[in-house]
């Protein structure tokens, strides 16, 4: 038996996110939902860009992304369904998906005509009304060219990238996890070699969160592949009061 797999991706709270997967669920009964993240900071577009982006690849073909965060509902926004590496997303058109089509390109982006596939959809739950039954519909094996036209440009997003100079990159805390971690925008390759420096600290890399002291703060190549700033035990979000913005660099030397 195929998997139907549907992965949500939102900024909800209860009672929403059940009318969500309800919606799914009135079209594809057989539907697995699978929460990549549903606690998101309300209207947090960059975050949800960012964790897509660096997770996509841990699903399998034919998994539907269905991601809502969508603090522009209602208005003249676009709806868009893109498919690429076998996998389908629904998002709104407000930026969610372009780290995405930047990293790995879409093969097809469809404009989804909401007016004429859900004439009667609610003015405030696009994510309910609109793209969850479009996300049954793929999973039931509908194909995106009969939600909507070919899509042009979709809205890029102003997500920080990070920039090299000389045998460092310059880049940015983009969230913290849930155990304090902090996830920055800059790629991770080896941590043999190198050092972070954070508010004028060095801060010293290590395998694994183990190898560092209890309550020390270490640099990691987290699992998502990109580098993690860290306290063994403790929460660095916590202890240096992190903001999301704040500045990191990388640097490749002895430390």
């Amino acid at each position: 038996m195929k998997l139907k797999l549907a992965v949500t991706l939102t900024d909800f709270s209860a009672p929403y996110l059940a009318q969500l997967h309800a919606a799914v669920l009135a079209r594809c009964p057989r539907a697995r939902l699978l929460a990549l993240d549903d606690s998101l900071p309300p209207g947090d577009i960059r975050r949800a860009a960012f964790m897509l982006a660096a997770s996509r690849e841990f699903f399998p073909k034919g998994a539907v992304f269905l991601c809502v965060v969508d603090p522009g509902v209602g208005t003249q926004r676009g709806l868009l369904c893109a498919r690429g590496g076998g996998q389908y997303f629904l998002a709104p058109d407000n930026g969610l998906l372009e780290p995405l089509r930047r990293a790995s390109g879409f093969d097809e982006i469809r404009e989804i005509d909401s007016g004429k596939l859900f004439p009667r959809a609610s003015a405030t739950f696009h994510g309910r009304d609109i793209l969850a039954p479009l996300c049954a519909d793929l999973l039931n094996g509908k194909k995106p060219a009969s939600f909507g036209p070919q899509a042009g440009r979709i809205v890029p997003l102003n997500l920080p990238w990070p920039r090299f100079k000389g045998s460092a990159f310059d880049g940015e805390i983009v969230f913290a996890d849930g155990f304090g971690n902090c996830i920055t925008n800059i790629p991770a390759v080896d941590v043999h070699g190198v050092y972070a420096v954070f508010r004028g600290r060095r801060i010293k890399s290590v395998a694994s969160y183990g190898f560092a002291a209890t309550g020390a703060a270490c640099l990691i190549a987290g699992s998502s592949g990109f580098f993690e700033l860290a306290v063994n035990r403790g929460s660095f979000f916590a202890k240096y009061g992190v903001r999301a913005g704040d500045k990191v660099r990388i640097v490749h030397g002895n430390y």
